[in-house]
């Protein structure tokens, strides 16, 4: 805790006594075929204590899992992020972006 009047700066620090906020929901189903190939959605929400680039972002996202062996996970996702009020640096806009993921246990 810090005395009023003596807390550290919010920009380029990190702000104190402050908490961002954020939710997200995920579905999916697996298949027990098809590589027990699972599909998926993710929808998320940002909101930051300090909008210093932007008030808020949402993403919206799809993609597939695949097991093919036990201990082998690929994954395919596509992603849409859009912010939205403009902070210190104007609006952001839309992004979008897809990633790939290969995971394995030994």
């Amino acid at each position: 805790r810090y005395l009023p009047g003596r807390r550290s700066a919010s920009v380029g620090g990190f702000l104190p006594d402050g908490h961002d906020r954020g939710a997200y929901l995920l579905a999916g189903y697996r298949f027990s075929s098809a590589w027990n190939a699972m599909p998926f959605a993710v929808v998320e929400h940002y909101r930051p204590l300090e909008p210093i680039v932007f008030k808020g972002a949402n993403s919206m996202s799809g993609g597939v899992n695949f097991r093919p062996m036990p201990a082998v996970v690929l994954k395919l996702m596509a992603t849409k992020a859009a912010t939205y009020g403009a902070g210190g640096y104007g609006e952001i806009g839309n992004v979008y972006y897809l990633t790939s993921q290969a995971s394995w246990v030994f």
